[in-house]
């Protein structure tokens, strides 16, 4: 395998295919989640919150055996029973007098269930064991869960969790490309439960419950999860409900599911339902269209170079409009290869060969002939050359605590009348966050005061001041 393959969204080099089947091949046994933890440190995948996504991890080592490229050791048996809501078998609270207006409910508010230790959520279980149509099927991934609380007891409850992940309605209206829709999913919410209790009846409840679910939604979703939603998804089965709480609390109706449930296999599964939408901020679709780039993972020099093929490695996916040009670009890259140090022309047996070599790639002829800009075109070298250099930038390193400390120790290399003293050039580096990485270079130099310079030279150390005490980046 010389090519890198693309799953959920990240970029398995053959190196790092290989790395695992070597693993494979030395642990027998080894089990998914020390595979998914191994993927996840090799490809820096993480969560918002710093978290490794070793369930995304899982279903990308899966997909990486569907295409034969690994052979997973067999997955320890399944218990018996599948991971279900449990029931607290208490009976569930009464509630009292609730009015027929929701403006007349009293103290009507939502109650965010912290996790599995609050001390409400067996009462969330057990008011969507008995009510609710799923029954004791259980919310799978990230998921966020209320109750509705207000004086007359608690009259329902709320779950929110996971956008599907293809969705022909949803994706036609929002307009989205198939890879802003793996970048932008986790921004998609879906609402997988919503419950009024069977013996409240009250006016326009569910559509007032609704807004208060999505004015928190979004802060609520940040702080667990880190991620901001833009959206929020849900589906109403028709055969039972009509969905008009939705149509009040400002929702859309996009159109009809096709009942293949959330991964979406082939064959329909599952009833088709009505698909409603809602959008939590007024440039929502915009900001969901926007294609990312594709997540670097940072690759040593060291490692890049111990590539066996290099050239074909560095001009990987390269799309330069015909595959001549592709084919020539690489050989190009392979005579200069041979030599880096010498120029262009001397990389070639004369000039004329240099000259018909690079005539097909001239700036000003090259964008009209191809519709493409030389970063466009070469934009897998750019992204090779980001992986390599991620993290880094160097700046320069201003002196005046240094200067102050030689006016202390070192006062014949101080003149008050002058700018001069003890010079310090250093060259830092800086994570793209702001976090330091070290001191790459240091240099350190000063100026008698008993020195004295031709005109010439005078200008050319105050150039060399000017440089020292000035900030670059690299």
């Amino acid at each position: 395998m010389d090519n890198s393959t693309t799953v959920c969204g990240r970029t398995f080099t053959p190196q790092l295919i290989q790395h695992l089947n070597n693993m494979l091949i030395e642990q027998p046994h080894i089990s998914h989640a020390t595979l998914a933890r191994e993927v996840c440190e090799r490809l820096h995948w993480c969560s918002p919150k710093g978290q490794l996504c070793l369930s995304s991890a899982k279903v990308a080592l899966h997909k990486l055996q569907d295409l034969k490229l690994i052979q997973l050791p067999e997955a320890k048996s399944l218990p018996a029973t599948p991971h279900r809501l449990r029931a607290s078998g208490q009976p569930l609270p009464g509630i009292e007098k609730v009015p027929c207006r929701v403006d007349q409910v009293r103290n009507l508010q939502l109650h965010l269930i912290s996790g599995a230790d609050d001390s409400l959520h067996s009462l969330w279980n057990d008011l969507i064991i008995q009510q609710h149509p799923c029954g004791n099927a259980p919310l799978v991934g990230a998921q966020m869960r209320y109750l509705i609380g207000s004086e007359h007891g608690w009259l329902g409850a709320l779950g929110f969790g996971p956008a599907t992940f293809c969705l022909s309605a949803r994706d036609c209206w929002i307009g989205w490309s198939t890879n802003a829709r793996l970048r932008h999913l986790q921004e998609v919410v879906g609402l997988s439960r919503f419950l009024i209790r069977q013996e409240v009846h009250c006016t326009n409840l569910a559509s007032k419950v609704l807004s208060l679910a999505l004015s928190r939604l979004t802060d609520d979703w940040q702080t667990r999860y880190g991620i901001r939603p833009l959206l929020v998804e849900t589906f109403v089965d028709r055969s039972r409900f009509t969905g008009h709480c939705f149509s009040a609390a400002s929702w859309m109706r996009l159109g009809t599911s096709m009942g293949r449930g959330r991964l979406g296999p082939q064959t329909p599964s599952k009833t088709p339902k009505d698909i409603w939408v809602r959008t939590l901020c007024s440039d929502a679709r915009q900001q969901l269209q926007k294609e990312l780039p594709k997540p670097v993972t940072p690759c040593s020099l060291q490692e890049s170079l111990e590539v066996g093929n290099w050239c074909a490695h560095e001009m990987d996916g390269l799309d330069l409009g015909d595959v001549r040009l592709n084919n020539r670009a690489e050989a190009i890259l392979a005579e200069r290869w041979k030599d880096p140090t010498a120029s262009f022309s001397a990389s070639f047996p004369d000039w004329g060969q240099a000259k018909r070599r690079i005539r097909p790639y001239r700036t000003e002829t090259f964008g009209d002939q191809h519709g493409k800009s030389s970063q466009t075109a070469y934009g897998s070298h750019y992204r090779k050359d980001v992986c390599r250099a991620i993290g880094l930038a160097a700046a320069g390193h201003k002196q005046p605590e240094l200067q102050r400390i030689a006016r202390n120790q070192w006062p014949r290399f101080h003149q008050p009348s002058r700018k001069s003293g003890l010079f310090l050039h250093s060259l830092l580096a800086y994570r793209p966050d702001g976090i330091p990485l070290g001191v790459l270079e240091a240099k350190a130099w000063g100026v008698q005061r008993s020195i004295r310079t031709t005109p010439e030279h005078a200008t050319l150390s105050l150039l060399m001041r000017r440089k020292a005490c000035a900030g670059w980046r690299l």
